[in-house]
Order: structure tokens, then sequence, then C-alpha cells
């Protein structure tokens, strides 16, 4: 079973999850000093941001197993190819690839509406309570 949702990051959330996290990167917070970085020429939104995005889909992936509690073991083999920016809207992809008794084995995918190869992609360990 395959779950998918939309997501769009904006200033103000991306703000409030840094301050949250206590994440201070420039490449996150500061578009000034983006004019000295050679790998990005606009902010973009930090790494975990996405996987945290991650994480809570694994809890809607857990609805489709009946009445289980999801329990994330490890996130493993995460690339991310590319970065996203601000108010770029990204979709955010689960689905199993193996299971063994109530150990489920996720790879998830964030894709955007152009790029053939996902963004960031990755593998999720969970165990089903």
């Amino acid at each position: 079973m395959r779950v998918s949702k939309q997501f769009t990051f904006d200033e103000d959330e991306v703000r409030e999850w840094c301050d949250n996290a206590g994440d201070s990167n420039d490449i996150h917070l500061n578009e000034d000093a983006l004019s000295d970085n050679p790998f990005f020429d606009e902010r973009v939104v930090p790494g975990m941001m996405l996987l945290d995005k991650v994480s809570g889909l694994i809890t809607q992936w857990s609805e489709t197993q009946g009445d289980v509690t999801p329990v994330i073991s490890r996130m493993s083999n995460t690339v991310f190819h590319e970065p996203v920016y601000f108010d770029e809207e990204i979709q955010i992809a689960i689905e199993q690839e193996d299971a063994e008794d109530d150990m489920r084995i996720l790879r998830f995918e964030v894709t955007d509406s152009v790029a053939a190869e996902p963004r960031t992609q990755g593998y999720v360990t969970v165990y089903l309570l």
C-alpha cells in the first residue's frame, strides 16, 4: 500500500521548525549568506524537516495496517539528491518493500512535479505493536 501527501514549506514554518530544533544553519535562515555559498542559490528546507514529515506520514501508512502502533527503529540509506526550496510543492510517498512478522521495511521518496528522479529517498524500518 502506497501512501503519499503533498507539502509546501513556507518561511514561517521553516523558521518555527528551526527554532524548535535548534537549527541555525544559514542555508535555511539567512538569504544574504547564500551569496557566498557555491551550492545553493536560495534557502533550502532542512533535510531533517523532510524526514520529520516522512515520520508523520508513517502514522498515516500504519492506519492501513489495522489497529497497530508504528515504532520507527531506524532510517537508512537516506540520500539527499537535490534540495527542496521554500514555497516549492513536493510529494512524499511511502511504500512497503518487505515484511517479516511485526517488522516492515518502507521505502520513501520526496519528489516534485518536474523531476523524474527522487530528490530524497531512503528506507525506514518500522515495528508494528
